[in-house]
């Protein structure tokens, strides 16, 4: 499961907008069903929360933003699969870490 909430605040040309996202934990099977954590060491993955913030600013028909994802550097956890120790297709936005991110636009 993945979901985020968002939050923006708006004064005149300028907006800071909060983003946290969540990705829920899994268990591990065997294909029948779960893996004991008494017999396993790797039976389960918890859930996670990831956290960024954008700060825009328009100036006529240019946008301007710049912001911080993973703001906390929060991490994948260790899901053993034999590649990347991670499954990427669920925690693809915690692989890269934090970073630092600008951009400009201009309407037409």
């Amino acid at each position: 499961m993945r979901d985020y909430a968002t939050i923006t605040w708006h004064h005149n040309d300028f907006s800071l907008r909060y983003m946290m996202h969540y990705t829920g934990g899994m268990k591990f099977t065997d294909g029948s069903s779960d893996l004991s954590c008494k017999a396993y060491v790797y039976c389960k993955v918890p859930g996670i929360f990831s956290h960024d913030v954008t700060v825009s600013y328009r100036l006529n028909r240019w946008n301007f933003d710049g912001g911080v994802n993973n703001i906390l550097d929060k991490k994948p956890p260790f899901v053993p699969d034999g590649g990347t120790n991670t499954a990427l297709a669920m925690y693809s936005d915690e692989i890269i870490g934090r970073y630092v991110f600008l951009q400009a636009g201009v309407q037409f």
